[in-house]
């Protein structure tokens, strides 16, 4: 028997989580399903940026601009926790394409756009002061800089994952690892979902289907297009970790071909990126390329030319797909980011297939979805997350810290926000899980349980790069891997050959990031 539900959203990425909260919020009854874990795709390839997006007033699109700058403002408020003000400098040369007076003129009008006044006004530097602001600057050639103040969201994983917890508070269902998703034509106006998953089979009867599963909306069998709406664009980035004199603000610059890429402090290291490289396959090309680390690689050593005898080195290499509009450009840098909603009719009436947005977007796009799908419900509940924290947004009260080093609890607010004392509460219960994985001082083993009890890992990656994050540090987090593998044999319903075979896989992976950026290629051949 198959169960009525209003919306049934395929893809837990950034934008099907928030898809997912909100229809929840309004009460309607949703189902949001994934073929892998949450934010496991483009969303955990991202920049991890929260921003208005300069470059776009170069293509004259102010709202977007707006839209963008009216949301990391939301996303500030809503999210503190895991958003974070970020302050920029843009430098520019002799060389560069973008003048000294066209930087201060693109400035002027982003502040304009930008209503939040708790964050710094922008200012043009001359060339001492750029070089003071970021010593390690190739100083031949500087004019000066423009410097400005953005935000980051360290770990979008997270916050794709608070995002769906939400949406499960409000009796969303959520479904993780579907071998098998079956959308069966209209009937009566429903749809026919079935979902296959672990030796179990889910039977919705759903209003309305949501396509958000980014570069493969054209790939869902029983709702796919009848023409193409994506193409694909791979972006590449590096973590560069020991760069002891590397910048202390974000850089954004000019690559050696011009393009803009980014130079960001992250997670103890600097980020490093993006490309913008056209592909025809996601499955086959969303991975790192060798070219792509020799364009990267350059192009930082250009900006900072003593990066690589200063003791920096690349520890991992890691990309993803974005979900553009398929358009006419060959560009991918040129084609808009901003998203569309397609309202299918037809023989797809009942389907809305979500194109294209970015990361500082999702809430505004996914309120749209649930707007067109509550007009054509008659649903007058009106959206409540601009105003409404994420779960971790609330100060954690009445948390007993003893027994916790004080490196393990800044982390723990940094990752967790309030839902710190969730893990905390579980060490309380059973002392085992306050000791530290390691010897940082910095992880305690009850964050590995929290992360199976109570956020859905499937597995040791989920743990290492969608829970603890721990996954994402320089080492990928493989100093911990036995102790989680222990604590997991100690503390869940694991079993020993499972854990073993998740060991043994998540080693894998970590080895081929770490090898993607062993070698290097010729930029000449990127298009």
């Amino acid at each position: 028997m198959a169960t009525a539900v209003d919306v049934v959203v395929l893809g837990a990425g950034i934008n099907g989580c928030g898809i997912a909260r909100d229809a929840a919020r309004r009460g309607f009854s949703v189902v949001l399903v994934d073929r892998s874990d949450i934010a496991s795709g483009t969303t955990a390839a991202s920049s991890r940026l929260i921003h208005g997006g300069l470059r776009y007033l170069e293509q004259f699109d102010m709202a977007l601009v707006r839209e963008s700058l009216r949301e990391r403002d939301v996303l500030l408020r809503i999210a503190p926790h895991l958003v974070k003000p970020l302050q920029f400098a843009v430098p520019v040369y002799r060389h560069s394409r973008r003048s000294l007076a066209r930087i201060r003129l693109g400035l002027r009008i982003y502040q304009l756009l930008s209503s939040r006044a708790a964050l710094p006004h922008p200012q043009v530097l001359d060339r001492a002061d750029a070089l003071a602001l970021e010593p390690g600057l190739q100083e031949q050639h500087l004019l000066g800089a423009g410097v400005y103040w953005d935000a980051q969201a360290p770990f979008p994983e997270r916050l794709a994952l608070e995002n769906a917890q939400d949406a499960a508070a409000h009796g969303a269902t959520i479904i993780t690892y579907a071998n098998t998703i079956r959308v069966g034509a209209q009937e009566n106006g429903l749809r026919r979902v079935e979902i296959d998953c672990q030796q179990r089979t889910y039977n919705f009867q759903a209003l309305f289907i949501v396509n958000a599963t980014g570069p493969w909306v054209d790939t869902i069998a029983g709702i796919t297009p009848h023409r193409r709406l994506v193409a694909g664009s791979r972006g590449t980035h590096l973590t560069v970790s020991n760069w002891r004199d590397g910048p202390v603000k974000a850089v954004y610059a000019e690559a050696l071909d011009q393009r803009p890429f980014f130079v960001i402090p992250w997670n103890q290291m600097h980020l490093v990126g993006t490309t913008d490289i056209h592909v025809n396959d996601v499955e086959t090309q969303r991975h790192p390329t060798a070219e792509e680390v020799s364009y990267l690689t350059r192009s930082t050593q250009q900006l900072f030319p003593s990066i690589w005898t200063s003791g920096a080195e690349i520890a991992y290499a890691y990309a993803g797909v974005r979900p553009l509009p398929d358009t006419s450009h060959r560009d991918a840098g040129k084609v808009t980011r901003r998203s569309t909603v397609v309202i299918h009719t037809g023989d797809l009436a009942g389907v809305l297939t979500l194109v294209g947005g970015k990361l500082t977007t999702y809430r505004q796009v996914a309120e749209q979805v649930v707007d067109a799908i509550a007009a054509r419900l008659n649903h007058d509940a009106r959206s409540d997350t601009a105003e409404t924290p994420l779960p971790g947004a609330r100060a954690p009260e009445g948390v007993d810290w003893r027994g916790v080093p004080t490196p393990a609890i800044d982390r723990l607010l940094s990752v967790y926000g309030g839902i710190a004392w969730e893990v905390v509460s579980k060490g309380t219960a059973h002392p085992a899980l306050l000791n530290m994985l390691g010897n940082d001082n910095r992880t305690i083993a009850a964050e590995v349980v929290h992360a199976v009890e109570r956020e859905g890992a499937r597995s040791i990656e989920d743990i290492f790069l969608r829970r603890t994050m721990l996954g994402l540090e320089p080492d990928l987090g493989l100093r911990h891997l036995d102790s989680v593998a222990a604590v997991l044999d100690a503390h869940t319903r694991w079993k020993g050959e499972d854990i073993a075979a998740q060991r043994a896989a998540y080693l894998a992976m970590a080895h081929a990031r770490q090898r993607a950026c062993t070698t290097t290629g010729d930029v000449e051949s990127l298009p």
